[in-house]
């Protein structure tokens, strides 16, 4: 079975891209895959590198489930605009489906947080992890 990681990196910017939500606190051009400019600035959100686990799918062959974390990054006194943000990245995902060139696949949020930065005391890191089959 192909390696779907890069379908699937693709298919959730363009799904957080088309957001009205997210794109309210995140602009859209600071919504990134896995690579980063060096001059980017705050806020951003990128996402996260992934894992996958193989599963039975009961007929002679194996499925793959892989997990995706998004992370984004704020800058704030408090974790107020960190937690809207957050919560915004769970909801782009709500409906449970994501799309990409080869059909269509279920994703499910698993796990969530935010914490502050511990080398920028303003920066605010909202992390959404998500599972995709």
């Amino acid at each position: 079975m192909a390696d779907k990681t890069l379908a699937i990196r693709e298919a959730m910017v363009v799904k957080m891209k088309a957001s009205l939500e997210l794109t309210g606190l995140i602009p859209i051009a600071s919504i990134y895959g896995e690579r980063v400019p060096d001059n980017r600035t705050y806020p951003f959100i990128r996402t996260g590198d992934a894992s996958k686990v193989a599963f039975p799918l009961g007929c002679g062959e194996d499925g793959t489930a892989y997990s995706m974390t998004v992370h984004g990054f704020i800058l704030g006194s408090d974790s107020e605009n960190g937690t809207l943000v957050g919560s915004a990245i769970r909801d782009v995902f709500d409906s449970g489906a994501l799309f990409h060139a080869d059909g269509k696949l279920a994703i499910v949020w698993r796990s969530g947080g935010l914490n502050r930065d511990p080398d920028e005391p303003d920066v605010w890191h909202a992390y959404e992890d998500f599972t995709v089959v």
